[in-house]
């Protein structure tokens, strides 16, 4: 199954990617394309839902999704039930979108539109949409258990479109009108054997048919189904799992699992003093190596299993406590048979991990050696593997905290950063696109009116929003040459609003009849791109939509349009009523300290409900939106503080359990020294100082590993903070303070023992 694309790609060599394709599109790819199994259209359809009764009175719903930006309600071809199964619980999958004026609904839905009459009942009942689209019901399917990129609850019948009033409103067989979230879609299955790479060929050939603009190289292709979930480049409207967050949790886990492991080798060895007569007499007595290392294998199974039930034990109160990290309908069901297979796994996994080489090594002390204690004095080889993965463990603990300190400056930087347009005081409400312009204009004019209100614009959408749209203009100066512009659609509020600055000309004037493109304000990035020195130059200069020439009458300074992940490209600006239905509120005040800010958002509320009844009243300060940008790379960043907290804590574990048996090991030296009027800080000098050597040489494996992780991170940033190099100066001051912390708690201990007990306890 997979997803029909359209790429656009400039002169400069810009892409562009979008799932919004020319509407009769997928019927001439039905076709012309042999291989195509299955080709199904559908549109995205905005629109309030009522439903009317001949006793009771009208009820109405709307049929906008949580945390999405995509309405549950499609106009499908009914091949789309062909690809994706559902379970029919009323109605002919056949036949139920055949004719116009049909709807399916999920059960879901059923219920909530029309009670608990049964099912089958509900067939022929009657649903309006936005007051105008008439539909009855013919169909009903279960709903899809769990999450899923595709919540559609509403499909009526795509025949709809050519046979209402639809069909100015959607269909748009052109593709010179800029990119657009809400145009056509369509889904192909192809036949099973069929080369996936010759389809693309074959759309690619086929796009060139749809070439309007020269300058311009459209194509089409194929996105696998598996790839929506995570793909970010192609404009669809779908909310994105973040994969470098799964990333960073399933790194995270795997680290701290092999530090662990570590911890358990590095102890195991260390300590096999206590072990050593064990194994001696367990070998005179008849005892195997096989049978000694599995005793030993079955000691780690038992204790990774006594792990393994705190762990499970522990995952909920976890998963609760890490709430903003997971998505709602996520749990852990340890019963599940896939879950337990890979715990069970996972513990096999751990316990030859870990017990593998204290096993090995254990089980081939000798016993003669072992009965005379010989086995205590470990050979230099043992004692490099040590240091080898203390160097290891620190590496890690290094590289977790370098990387800490870069997403937390990178976060900073985004935050204190000049956006080039003013945030303070200004709050955005958004209104149904579908309202009608004057019905937003009369709630812009009486919010004007509130003394808590500085200014209000109107927009299409506010700066920084996370809309990426486009549209491709010609430009006709010394050389033609085409330009593909982000757009902005606002009225002549919008520039002081943000206090924007302007470079030269003027702003955007007020005009009645806002119902055609009469001037363009641009930025300075896209007087650039005219090969234009100086932003005056612009100025009475014309620029091309298809066949209409479009003045510049004014340049303002660049602004972020769009987060920080993607640089600021050509801007217009344009008003254009129909499109303009966000509002921007500037309140007279500065920030949200004001003492009558709840006054003002009543009065607003108040207002609203006298414009839209029955629909609550949303808004949001325009500077936590910007923040609400960048919850994924905050996320990160407090991943990766959890998970420096934790490696640093592993660490010191096995540090200190090892600087005990350093102790222990130079009892007697330690004894002697004293006695020949060694001081304190010199016994605590002599313990450490292997140690810190180490810690050294574990920032001299981190930091060019975390540079380039870190390097790599940020390159998906246009802007970005640089990575100077006391940054692993200070990781290295860190880990060095913690491990001395750890480390002199014995060196003290054992430099304050009384050198008279430890010669007589040798």
């Amino acid at each position: 199954i997979y997803r029909l694309i359209e790429t656009r790609q400039i002169e400069n060599g810009d892409k562009y990617y979008a799932a919004s394709i020319p509407q009769d599109l997928p019927a001439a790819a039905r076709e012309k394309i042999p291989g195509l199994q299955t080709v199904a259209a559908y549109h995205f359809y905005r629109a309030k839902i009522s439903i009317p009764g001949s006793q009771n009175p009208t009820r109405k719903f709307d049929n906008k999704q949580e945390y999405s930006s995509t309405p549950t309600t499609i106009l499908a071809d009914p091949e789309y039930f062909t690809i994706f199964k559902y379970d029919w619980l009323a109605g002919n999958p056949t036949t139920a979108l055949k004719d116009p004026f049909t709807v399916v609904l999920s059960e879901a839905k059923a219920h909530k539109y029309f009670g608990s009459i049964p099912l089958d009942q509900l067939m022929g009942r009657e649903m309006v949409f936005n007051d105008s689209l008439r539909v009855r019901v013919a169909g009903i399917v279960k709903d899809w258990k769990g999450i899923t990129d595709f919540p559609f609850s509403e499909f009526i019948s795509s025949c709809t479109l050519t046979n209402s009033f639809l069909k100015k409103g959607i269909l748009d067989e052109k593709w010179d009108n800029g990119t657009s979230p809400w145009g056509s879609r369509a889904w192909v299955k192809l036949v099973p054997g069929t080369d996936p790479a010759r389809i693309r060929t074959q759309l690619a050939q086929m796009s060139q048919g749809y070439k309007t603009n020269p300058d311009i190289k459209y194509g089409l292709s194929l996105q696998p189904l598996t790839d929506i979930h995570f793909n970010n480049d192609i404009e669809d409207g779908i909310r994105k799992a973040h994969l470098p967050t799964l990333y960073v949790l399933m790194g995270i886990a795997l680290f701290i699992l092999a530090l662990a492991a570590i911890n358990f080798i590095n102890l195991s060895t260390a300590l096999s003093i206590r072990r050593a007569k064990e194994i001696g007499v367990r070998k005179v007595m008849g005892g195997n190596r096989r049978s000694i290392a599995f005793q030993f294998l079955t000691e780690t199974f038992l204790l990774s299993l006594f792990a393994l039930l705190l762990a499970v034990l522990s995952v909920k109160p976890l998963l609760s406590a890490f709430h903003d990290f997971v998505p709602a309908g996520v749990d852990f069901h340890p019963l599940d048979p896939a879950t337990f297979g890979f715990v069970l796994l996972l513990t096999l996994i751990t316990t030859l991990l870990a017990g593998f080489y204290p096993a090995k090594v254990l089980s081939a002390y000798l016993p003669v050696l072992s009965l005379k204690g010989a086995a205590v004095q470990a050979g230099p080889g043992k004692w490099y593997l040590r240091k080898s993965l203390i160097v290891f463990q620190f590496t890690i603990s290094l590289i977790f905290i370098i990387s800490a300190i870069v997403i937390s400056r990178q976060i900073n930087y985004m935050r204190s950063h000049d956006l080039g347009f003013t945030t303070d005081a200004i709050i955005s409400v958004e209104t149904n696109p579908e309202d009608s312009v004057k019905k937003v204009e009369l709630l812009a004019e009486k919010i004007q009116q509130l003394s808590g209100v500085q200014q209000i614009s109107r927009q299409s959408f506010t700066p920084m929003s996370g809309f990426r749209t486009s549209m491709p203009l010609q430009y006709k100066g010394k050389r033609e040459q085409p330009i593909s512009s982000a757009v902005q659609l606002a009225d002549e509020n919008f520039i002081p609003l943000y206090q924007i600055k302007l470079l030269a000309g003027r702003n955007l004037r007020p005009d009645v009849k806002r119902d055609s493109i009469k001037e363009f304000v641009v930025n300075e990035s896209f007087t650039t791109t005219l090969g234009l020195k100086k932003p005056e130059e612009a100025i009475g200069q014309f620029v091309y939509l298809g066949d209409k020439p479009i003045p510049i009458v004014g340049v303002v300074a660049d602004f972020h349009e769009n987060s920080y992940h993607v640089p600021i490209r050509p801007v217009v600006i344009f008003d254009l009523s129909q499109p303009e239905n966000s509002l921007a509120i500037k309140l007279a005040s500065k920030g949200k300290e004001m003492k009558n800010i709840k006054t003002t958002l009543s009065q607003m509320e108040k207002i609203w409900k006298e414009i839209y009844p029955g629909k609550p009243f949303d808004w949001s300060f325009l500077d936590e939106s910007i923040a609400g940008m960048y919850k994924e790379e905050q996320k990160t960043a407090n991943l990766m503080k959890v998970a420096t907290a934790i490696t640093i804590f592993i660490s010191c574990m096995g540090l200190f359990g090892l600087s005990m048996f350093t102790a222990g090991q130079r009892t007697k030296e330690i004894g002697i020294r004293k006695v020949l009027g060694a001081s304190v800080a010199s016994i605590i000098s002599l313990l450490s100082r292997d140690f810190v050597l180490l810690i050294g040489l574990s920032l001299v494996v981190s930091s060019p590993v975390a540079w380039y992780c870190m390097h790599r991170w940020l390159e998906s940033f246009a802007y970005r903070a640089p990575i100077p190099g006391w940054i692993f100066v200070l990781a290295g001051g860190i880990a060095l303070l913690v491990g001395l912390i750890t480390m002199s708690f014995q060196a003290v201990r054992a430099a304050r023992t009384n050198p008279v007990k430890a010669l007589r306890a040798e």
